[in-house]
């Protein structure tokens, strides 16, 4: 596995108590425990970087030039390639890099090209999606602050893990002055990636986001990892298992990983649309369940299979989406996963609220057209005067409708905020000119986000 092989990489270069480290690091972080648990390709291309990298100090370090060597090489650079294009890159960088660093460069080559031609049947596939040229309007460009917030990231946003590891780092770094052909070769092969991804999303359409860097990971903790050259103490021992135990803490209880993450929608929308039709009866419910076929033919396998559910097409356009909720019999109506436009759609012919639960990454709700409502959190209403506004928008450029801490709404960790303005236009002014914006800052002159 990933931890398994980081160990490898890094006691290759180093010794084995910082190969513990790292590994535990991987073991433990969040980061990488998220895409281990869902169908994501992140943590597959960090376990073909993590071998084509074992591969490669082979190569490098011990001049091991075999034929199952080589193969394991090409194949798990290809491996990387198809599973992700920013493991695609890590990948490229690496066969690129080694031509500096590997003196016998015809098996080398040979092995790298051996890699390309196990890719070429997904070329076609590659030139269509690049022209795409990203991932679409939902994820925004990156600021100059990417790099800070995702140092941040890494250390959990947690002031304790991160004195942890400075203490750790002051404490263990011994070595600055060997082994610098690896030291720029892992800074080079991490730096790769965020550069590339970040002029990129600036420049033609965003794309970087921390998911994507998960493959450049294991040269980050491999350029620290050179810095280091200790041996097996009772001291080193003591600030392994100390930097073990504050990012336990840091994972479970500042990060709450295990409260938030472990309630997925996927699971919780279908059973909850069989307690719905144990409650109210199989033919006075219907389903609006946003997810794969298949993953609803699993939880029929698990579960048994739902009566009534609607085809939930991603063509469908609101218009058509409305007509077909419009037509539906049922008093009841169990949706999940859909967007906000449609959760309103459904709103209007399902009014009451019977049940809202909060998911990782989702909700799942009850609406129904008779019941009784349960109580959910009360909206921050703001009144204003609509002359006033009025006066106001034809002077200044921009006014603030409301300003309020969100620790005064948020009562859990599953947030969701929806904002809406009902704005009575008496025709002084064009509303096309108008725009409605919600800013987020943690100080008075931080903005965090603004949309």
């Amino acid at each position: 596995d990933s931890n398994n092989l980081m160990y490898k990489v890094v006691v290759k270069v180093s010794t084995p108590i910082v190969a513990l480290f790292a590994a535990t690091f991987v073991a433990l972080s969040p980061y990488t425990i998220l895409y281990s648990t869902i169908i994501r390709p992140y943590i597959a291309g960090l376990f073909f970087i993590l071998w084509a990298t074992d591969e490669f100090l082979k190569i490098y370090i011990d001049k091991d030039f075999t034929i199952k060597t080589m193969i394991g090489f090409a194949l798990s650079l290809a491996l990387a390639a198809y599973t992700h294009y920013f493991a695609m890159l890590q990948a490229f960088a690496i066969g690129l890099a080694g031509l500096l660093l590997v003196k016998n460069k015809k098996r080398y080559l040979l092995s790298c090209l051996s890699a390309v031609l196990l890719f070429l049947p997904h070329i076609p596939i590659l030139c269509s999606q690049m022209q795409l040229k990203g991932v679409g309007e939902w994820l925004g460009a990156p600021t100059w602050t990417f790099g800070w917030e995702y140092g941040k990231y890494l250390c959990n946003f947690s002031w304790i893990l991160t004195a942890t590891m400075i203490v750790c780092a002051i404490c263990l770094m011994n070595n600055f002055k060997g082994k610098w052909n690896l030291k720029c070769w892992s800074l080079l092969l991490f730096s790769v990636a965020p550069i590339v991804g970040f002029v990129y999303s600036v420049i033609v359409n965003p794309v970087l986001q921390y998911s994507c860097l998960l493959f450049s990971l294991p040269f980050l903790l491999l350029f620290l990892s050179l810095f280091v050259d200790r041996t097996l103490s009772k001291s080193n021992v003591f600030l392994l298992l100390l930097f073990a135990a504050v990012m336990i803490f840091s994972l479970i209880v500042e990060r709450q990983y295990f409260q938030v993450a472990k309630k997925q929608w996927y699971e919780l929308s279908y059973k909850t649309m069989l307690q719905a039709e144990q409650q109210y009866g199989s033919k006075n419910v219907v389903a609006v369940i946003n997810t794969e076929k298949y993953f609803l033919q699993y939880y029929e396998h698990k579960y048994r299979k739902i009566n009534n559910i609607v085809d939930k097409d991603d063509n469908l356009s609101n218009t058509e989406f409305q007509q077909t909720i419009q037509q539906l019999s049922q008093s009841y109506i169990v949706v999940a996963g859909i967007s906000d436009t449609w959760l309103e759609i459904v709103k209007q012919s399902f009014p009451i609220v019977i049940s809202r639960q909060w998911c990782y990454n989702g909700e799942v709700y009850v609406c129904g057209k008779i019941g009784q409502p349960t109580p959910i959190e009360q909206p921050y209403f703001v009144k204003e005067d609509n002359l006033q506004l009025t006066e106001r928008l034809q002077k200044e450029e921009y006014i603030s409708l409301c300003e309020f801490s969100l620790d005064t709404i948020l009562r859990h960790c599953y947030a969701k905020m929806e904002l809406r303005v009902w704005f009575e236009n008496t025709g002084q002014i064009d509303l096309q000119d108008c725009l409605l914006v919600m800013e987020l800052r943690n100080r008075p002159d931080r903005h965090l986000e603004w949309r």
